[in-house]
C-alpha cells in the first residue's frame, strides 16, 4: 500500500503548504496518468486544470494506460470533451466500475444500457449508482432493462444494507410496468419479498417470452452450455503471447499478480485447477469463494454502502479495497454497520464474446504462469 501512504503525506503536506499543490499541477512535466494523485484535495480549480492536463497527455498518447483514477479525475470536469473520453473506457473491463459511477453523476439516457449493466455489479456502490441513475431517467419498457432489474432483485439480500437497494430496485420495475405484486418497503416480512419475486420473475415470463428464454437459463443448463463451448476449442493451437495481452484486456491483471491485488496470486494456476474448473471459475465468479476475499460492505452513519476488501484496520477505522482498485478510508465513528458477503468482487461475464482462439491462448498464457 506504498501508493496510499504517499497520497496520505502528500495531502499532510499540501494542508500545511497550499502553495504546494499550485506549484506541482503547474509544473511543465505535470499531466501522467500516475500524477492524478496529486490532483486529490484540491481546489476545484486545481482539479480542473489537472484534468486539462491529463487530457492533452492522452490525446498525444494514444497508448497511455488509463487507470480509475484518471476516470474520476476527468469525470469531475465540465468538458463535455473529457466525459466523452471517460465514456469511451466503458469497455475496459478495469474500468467498468469507475465509469458508470462517473456517468451516473450526470446521467444521460445515451448511456442507459451501461447503467443496466452497472446492476450485475459485484461492488454495492456501483449498483446503488446505476439505481439512483435509472430513477432519474425516463421510465422503459425494454425488456432487457426489467430482466436486468429483476436480477439484481433477485440477488440483493433482506439485510438493511442491500435491503435498501432492493426496494429501489423494486420501485423502478413498478414504475416502468405498472405492476405491484405485494411487495412491502417496510422490511418487517421477507416471505412477501419472495412471493413478489416469484410473481415479478412469472409476469416478466409471460410479457416478454423470448427474452426469458434467452436469460433464465438454469445453472445446471449454463454449466453444460460452457463445457461445451470448451470442448469445442483445439487447446494446441494456444499463444501464450496474445494470451496476455488478453488477460490485460479483460482486465484481470489488475486484481490478479500486482501489488494492490484484490484476488489471489495465479501463479502454477494450470497445476492447481483442471483446465474445466479454472474457466468455470471465471465464469461463474461466486459459485466458490474463498473467506479470504470475501467481500465487507458497510454502511455508514449518512446511509451510504461501500464495499470491498478490508486492507488495513484498527480501532480508528478501516480501509477498504474497492473492485476498481480504489482505497477508501472509513473512520471507526462514521460506521453504522458492515458484514460480509458471500460474493466475489471479480465480474461475470469475462468470457463473454470470446472466440475458440482467444480461450485456447487465455489457457496457454495462464499455464504458463
Amino acid at each position: 500500500n506504498w501508493d496510499l501512504r504517499v497520497e496520505e503525506m502528500y495531502r499532510q503536506l499540501i494542508s500545511n503548504d497550499p502553495l504546494l499543490a499550485r506549484a506541482v499541477i503547474g509544473h511543465p512535466q505535470f499531466g501522467l496518468p500516475g500524477h492524478v494523485v496529486l490532483a486529490r484535495g484540491v481546489s476545484a480549480e486545481l482539479q480542473s486544470q489537472a484534468a486539462e492536463r491529463v487530457a492533452e497527455y492522452l490525446d498525444e498518447h494514444a497508448d497511455a494506460t488509463w487507470t480509475n483514477d484518471v476516470v474520476y479525475l476527468l469525470s469531475q470536469s465540465d468538458q463535455p470533451e473529457h466525459q466523452q473520453l471517460v465514456r469511451q473506457q466503458f469497455d475496459d473491463f478495469a474500468l467498468r466500475g469507475s465509469v458508470i459511477v462517473a456517468l451516473a453523476r450526470r446521467p444521460a439516457e445515451t448511456d442507459r444500457l451501461q447503467f443496466q449493466a452497472g446492476l450485475h455489479s459485484p461492488d454495492i456502490a456501483v449498483l446503488q449508482a446505476s439505481v439512483e441513475a435509472l430513477e432519474r431517467l425516463p421510465a422503459s419498457q425494454d425488456a432487457e432493462a426489467q430482466f436486468d432489474l429483476l436480477e439484481a432483485f433477485r440477488r440483493l439480500g433482506a439485510d438493511r444494507q442491500e435491503r435498501t437497494v432492493r426496494d429501489r430496485v423494486v420501485k423502478l420495475l413498478q414504475r416502468n410496468l405498472g405492476q405491484d405484486f405485494g411487495y412491502r418497503f417496510d422490511g418487517k416480512s421477507d416471505a412477501s419479498q419472495s412471493d413478489a419475486l416469484a410473481r415479478w420473475t412469472e409476469h416478466l415470463k409471460q410479457r416478454f417470452p423470448e427474452v426469458a428464454e434467452k436469460r433464465m437459463q438454469s445453472a445446471e443448463q449454463q454449466q453444460i452450455e460452457l463445457l461445451s463451448q470448451l470442448a469445442a476449442v483445439d487447446w494446441s493451437v494456444g499463444r501464450p503471447q496474445s494470451g496476455q495481452a488478453l488477460f490485460q484486456k479483460q482486465a484481470c491483471y489488475s486484481c490478479h499478480n500486482t501489488r494492490t491485488a484484490v484476488g489471489p496470486d495465479l501463479a502454477g494456476i494450470g497445476t492447481r485447477f483442471s483446465r474445466d474448473d479454472l474457466f468455470a471459475a471465471i465464469a461463474y465468479p461466486n459459485q466458490d469463494v474463498s473467506p479470504r476475499y470475501n467481500i465487507t460492505l458497510v454502511e455508514t452513519t449518512r446511509g451510504k454502502m461501500l464495499s470491498g476488501l478490508v486492507i488495513y484496520e484498527s480501532v480508528d477505522g478501516l480501509t477498504l479495497l474497492d473492485s476498481t482498485n480504489q482505497t477508501i478510508r472509513i473512520e471507526a465513528d462514521e460506521i453504522d454497520a458492515r458484514h460480509e458477503l458471500s460474493t466475489s468482487l471479480m465480474p461475470a461475464g469475462l468470457l463473454d464474446n470470446l472466440q475458440p482462439q482467444d480461450l485456447a491462448d487465455l489457457y496457454a498464457y495462464m499455464e504458463s504462469l
